[in-house]
């Protein structure tokens, strides 16, 4: 991995060249705190054209990965930002929530239902969690991913309430000053856009029952 520990987000980058992890350990890191190094060498390890292709077949018709680990500094230029939709990302959280359930629904995107239910355990131990999950009440949880980059606020998660899911949601933000203070205004409007969400959709299942 030493080859991609030169980036600024998560733990492996400052640890001793040499060292190894599972290929489960690296997962869990690279969505729950963004390990950089551990995404950089999971997209190596598996290669950019098969996850394009992989995208492409289960329908992510707006994805696409351009460069796995681009250089330090330079990751916000056109050439190496990786690109989805709001759209594609919340169809992406749908089929793995009806993976978990049903052996037929987990092969349709190439996977089995364990996997699926691991990949949500995985989402569900997000520790960056200064957005959708943010004001939350105690009995609601959210399994998501953020995304940051220069200019991009983003978060997108299946929110649950009393251990199910309620809703799922995808927030893709972009500005130019991405200043401490913008960023942090841009998570607030999150939080409060996914309480919003969480309580219609909580009375209108109420309201239903």
């Amino acid at each position: 991995m030493r080859k991609f520990q030169k980036n600024n987000s998560g733990p492996i980058r400052l640890l001793r060249p040499g060292f190894t992890i599972t290929l489960k350990d690296a997962l869990i890191l690279m969505i729950i705190v963004s390990d950089c190094t551990c995404t950089g060498h999971i997209v190596d390890l598996i290669g950019v054209n098969r996850i394009n292709y992989y995208c492409k077949s289960i329908g992510l018709v707006n994805t696409k990965i351009k460069k796995g680990f681009p250089p330090l500094g330079k990751e916000s230029l056109h050439k190496y930002m990786d690109i989805t939709s709001p759209k594609d990302i919340a169809n992406l959280l749908k089929l793995i929530l009806k993976g978990s359930k049903k052996i037929r629904d987990a092969r349709k995107i190439g996977c089995t239902p364990k996997l699926c239910k691991l990949a949500l355990n995985i989402l569900n131990k997000q520790e960056l969690n200064t957005r959708l999950p943010l004001l939350l009440p105690d009995k609601a949880k959210a399994a998501h991913k953020t995304g940051t980059r220069k200019g991009v606020t983003n978060d997108a998660g299946i929110i649950y309430f009393k251990n199910k899911p309620l809703f799922i949601i995808t927030v893709f933000t972009k500005n130019k000053i991405n200043s401490p203070t913008q960023r942090s205004s841009i998570n607030l409007f999150t939080a409060k856009l996914c309480k919003y969400c969480f309580n219609s959709f909580l009375k209108y299942k109420y309201k239903q029952s």
